[in-house]
This record gives structure tokens, C-alpha cells and sequence, in this order.
């Protein structure tokens, strides 16, 4: 399972797309609350605790004042620990990730072209992503791109790929944006979108496309099965990008899954809702 500890609301970046833009941002977990959730997790008896990872985001986790006192706690406590980041501080930061690329992998948002992307994000952001890649790449730390699809930046698919195969980027987090339903791709829209990015992929010999479990090409959905979202004021969801609060995460126990469900009743319902799982599966094929 997958483990989001999201560390506090704050980020350096307004961007457009972004699920948390109503959140509280001056909420923050402290350090004696991330401890306790870390052993909280290890206390959840149906969890192989060696397969799971850690996913340490925000807002920007970089700006956390005590960041690297959770990921030095959480490397001492985990196998697998990944950082979710806008990658705006990955050059200030690099010789501090360094110590850590045995386990460690990082995860940066990039969302189109130059023009696409700087629209979506901010003015300049892309070349900071660019560096912040290249720097990853340069000192063998693992780390891989995130894309999140939505009508405005779905043509730029190849230059997600080119780019992540010029910085060699373990796999793609690729998924479908939520949110305003017109910028929301349609089923169709999707499996265009999803056959297109394949086939690209195919033409230049990229076997990690994106990750195994990423949500729009598995159709399955992560949340309480997969993995559960803590909070910074210490509340459970299943997936960040969803309102889906369940309680507290001194009993997160008791919201994980069996068996997951269809991303059509779930994060896509609203675009995707005259799609039963049984239909998905039969589309597939």
C-alpha cells in the first residue's frame, strides 16, 4: 500500500489545476504528529509494511521548516519513501536529497509544452522543472514526471514523453484532471488520449510509460484499497484529489478496502458515470 502524508497545506505555486486552491494553507503537521502517524501505520496488521511506501507532499513539502527531520525519520522507518513535489526547490535542496537516493525517489509535476505548462503553473516554472530533472538525473537520484490530463494539455503528450525520456524518468504518474467538469476528458476522450500516449511510447522504445498503478490506465481506483491520504490537521482520505474525509488517522485502520473500485464511480463519476466497471473492462479488451 501507499501511504500520502500530505505535510502542510502551504505552497510556493498558485497553480490552476490544483485540488487544494480552497484548502486552509497555514495548516502544518508537527513532527511529534508525523511520528505518531509513521507508527500508527506500522500497527495496521493487514499491511506488509515492506511493500509500502511513503509519499511525503504538500503543498510543497520542501517548505516544510522540519522537512528533513521526516525524511530522515521516515528513511530510518521505510523501505520505499517518495517526495511529491512542484520541483521549484530541487536545486536548493539537491545536496540535502542526496544522502537519501538509496530509497528515495521524487516525484515532479509537469504539465505540458513551455507555454502549456508556465499557463498552468506560473511564468517560468517550466525551465525550473527542467533544471530541477536534469539535477535528479545528474546524480542518480530516481525520480519520475506527473502529468495531470485535462482538455487544455492533453495534445501535449509527446513533449511529457520526450522530456521524461531525455531525463530518464523511472515511469509517469499519468492522470486524468478532476475538477471544473468542462476541462474534465471524457471517457472517449480518454481511451483517444491513452491510445495515443501508448503509441507514442511504443515509437520510442519507452517500456515504463507510466507507473503500474496509475489510475487512468488501470481504471482502478487507489483510494482505501490502495492507499490512504493523511492530512495536515490529521484527517484520512482515500485520495488527496478527492473531499472524501473518513476521520482520524489514529484510526485509518479502519478504512482500508478489500477490493477496490472503478475510477468511473469514484474521482470520474461525473464525466464517466454511464460507464459500469463491467463496461470499462469490456472497452478494454
Amino acid at each position: 500500500m501507499w501511504f500520502h502524508i500530505r505535510l502542510l497545506e502551504k505552497c510556493n505555486l498558485s497553480c490552476s489545476s490544483c485540488y487544494a486552491s480552497d484548502h486552509n494553507r497555514s495548516q502544518m503537521l508537527s513532527f511529534p504528529e508525523f511520528k505518531d502517524v509513521l507508527e500508527t501505520i506500522k500497527q495496521i496488521q493487514k499491511v506488509d509494511h515492506k511493500m509500502s511506501v511513503i509519499y511525503l507532499s504538500g503543498g510543497e513539502p520542501l517548505l516544510h521548516p522540519q522537512f528533513f527531520d521526516f525524511l530522515e525519520y521516515c528513511f530510518a522507518q521505510f523501505d520505499r519513501v517518495s517526495i511529491l513535489t512542484n520541483g521549484i526547490l530541487v536545486k536548493k535542496y539537491i545536496n540535502d536529497l542526496i544522502p537519501y537516493k538509496e530509497k528515495l525517489c521524487v516525484q515532479i509535476s509537469l504539465d505540458g509544452d513551455e507555454d502549456t505548462n508556465d499557463v498552468i503553473r506560473g511564468n517560468g516554472v517550466y525551465k525550473k522543472v527542467l533544471e530541477a530533472l536534469h539535477l535528479l538525473q545528474d546524480n542518480n537520484l530516481k525520480h519520475w514526471v506527473s502529468y495531470t490530463v485535462s482538455q487544455f494539455n492533453k495534445h501535449c503528450y509527446k513533449s511529457i514523453i520526450d522530456i521524461a525520456k531525455e531525463t530518464n524518468s523511472f515511469f509517469n504518474n499519468v492522470t486524468p484532471y478532476i475538477g471544473n467538469v468542462d476541462q474534465m476528458l471524457d471517457y472517449y476522450e480518454w481511451k483517444e488520449f491513452k491510445y495515443n500516449y501508448e503509441k507514442y511510447t511504443r515509437k520510442l522504445n519507452i517500456e515504463s510509460a507510466h507507473g503500474p498503478n496509475c489510475c487512468g490506465f488501470s481504471y482502478n481506483c487507489g483510494a482505501f484499497s490502495g492507499g490512504l491520504t493523511v492530512n495536515p490537521d490529521g484527517s484520512v482520505a482515500g485520495c488527496a484529489r478527492i473531499n472524501d474525509v473518513m476521520g482520524h488517522y489514529k484510526d485509518m485502520a479502519k478504512f482500508i478496502l478489500q477490493k477496490s473500485r472503478s475510477i468511473t464511480e469514484t474521482c470520474m463519476k461525473e464525466k464517466w458515470q454511464d460507464f459500469s466497471y463491467f463496461n470499462t473492462i469490456r472497452y478494454l479488451e
